[in-house]
């Protein structure tokens, strides 16, 4: 079932001003440009992705789980990654026990050569990467900022710029 915030947003689809084609621009807009180049009929669904692969990091709980499991619902193909395998295999299984498709792929994002080994398996595995959400990140500082010791804000760092900054320069090459 998806969140009520998501399906009150799908149903809207459903209201008076939407007209199947453009959302209502022409008429609440005046806008003449919408359907230029496109053939007439109902708009696709907007919220599809069908076909598409989703890598998903620190999604073994929370926001990352609710991003796998919608994206899942969707239509997605769903890489769940985190730092701990069995976590991330309870929840792939929750999205193949719900008909989507997910894959495992445990992942420190701190270390390289792990993030390296979750572009590359979800390669391997599906071919392509059509969404990168790096939803993966560290806190193990809780106080002033002026009081925070060398090595937490290191692992802050490491983790949360430096590891998103190595995985969107091995994903999005692929990605274009």
């Amino acid at each position: 079932a998806l969140p009520p915030y998501l399906t009150a947003l799908l149903l809207s689809t459903h209201l008076r001003h939407y007209d199947h084609w453009n959302l209502g621009a022409d008429r609440a807009l005046g806008n003449t440009f919408t359907t230029v180049g496109r053939p007439r009929g109902p708009m696709q669904n907007p919220f599809d992705l069908s076909g598409q692969v989703a890598v998903i990091t620190g999604s073994s709980k929370g926001i990352g789980r609710a991003a796998a499991e919608i994206m899942a619902s969707l239509g997605a193909k769903v890489v769940v990654s985190s730092r701990k395998a069995d976590a991330c295999e309870a929840v792939a299984a929750a999205i193949r026990n719900g008909g989507g498709e997910a894959m495992v792929i445990p992942c420190n994002i701190s270390r390289k050569q792990e993030v390296e080994g979750l572009v590359k398996g979800t390669l391997k595995h599906w071919g392509r990467i059509d969404t990168l959400v790096c939803n993966a990140a560290v806190n193990p500082y809780y106080g002033p900022r002026l009081d925070i010791k060398d090595e937490a804000f290191d692992k802050i760092m490491g983790s949360n710029v430096k590891g998103n900054i190595w995985l969107c320069a091995q994903a999005i090459p692929q990605m274009a």
